[in-house]
């Protein structure tokens, strides 16, 4: 079940949501509700994530992509 809710947050964080939104081609709603559902996750959790955890699924990048940045040559 969806249940609507008002909030007063900071104009330019709004404008910045929406653009993710419009970029997604997803609505500003399904960006609030996925954002309140992962900060939910992390704080809730019982055990302090590693950096890896937390940041998990936080930039979507191609199989080929991660790949290529796991390969590399560091030196």
């Amino acid at each position: 079940m969806q249940t609507k809710i008002g909030t007063i947050l900071d104009e330019s964080l709004i404008q910045r949501a929406k653009k993710v939104a419009s970029l997604r081609h997803t609505t500003l709603s399904h960006i609030f509700s996925n954002a309140l559902s992962e900060y939910l996750s992390i704080h809730e959790s019982k055990r302090k994530l590693s950096q890896v955890e937390a940041s998990f699924n936080s930039i979507s990048l191609s199989r080929r992509i991660v790949n290529k940045i796991v390969e590399e040559d560091i030196y």
